[in-house]
């Protein structure tokens, strides 16, 4: 299964962000709008528990404890199943971070040769 960190850590802000709601219960829709595309989100909230299904999803859900501070995202299709706490998200966030500036040095180092290279330099 391929999991995106940015998806995980996005869902676990939401999640986070909306904690002293989390004890209602009730239903938020919310919509996401940007230049190419649009999509309504639901989150169901019960009993300190979030339930997100991601947009054209139906089958993939993720489900958030308040009072664990876990993150489950369940993939209906393929029966699996991911858990996560704060700490497992925190360092996924940590990691993702070092291989961006990991991917951000090398394509300043591959600028680099391919400036020095059309203005007729060499190393």
């Amino acid at each position: 299964m391929k999991y995106f960190p940015a998806k995980k850590i996005f869902f676990a802000s939401i999640s986070l962000s909306l904690s002293p709601l989390i004890m209602a219960d009730a239903t938020v829709i919310y919509e996401q709008i940007s230049n190419t595309q649009k999509s309504v989100n639901t989150m169901q909230l019960k009993d300190g528990k979030i339930r997100f299904t991601p947009p054209s999803q139906n089958k993939n859900y993720s489900l958030y404890d308040s009072q664990t501070g876990t993150l489950t995202h369940v993939d209906v299709a393929n029966k699996q199943y991911l858990k996560m706490n704060e700490d497992d998200i925190a360092q996924q966030a940590n990691q993702a971070k070092m291989q961006m500036e990991k991917m951000r040095q090398l394509m300043l180092e591959k600028m680099k040769v391919m400036w020095l290279y059309l203005t007729g330099h060499t190393t």
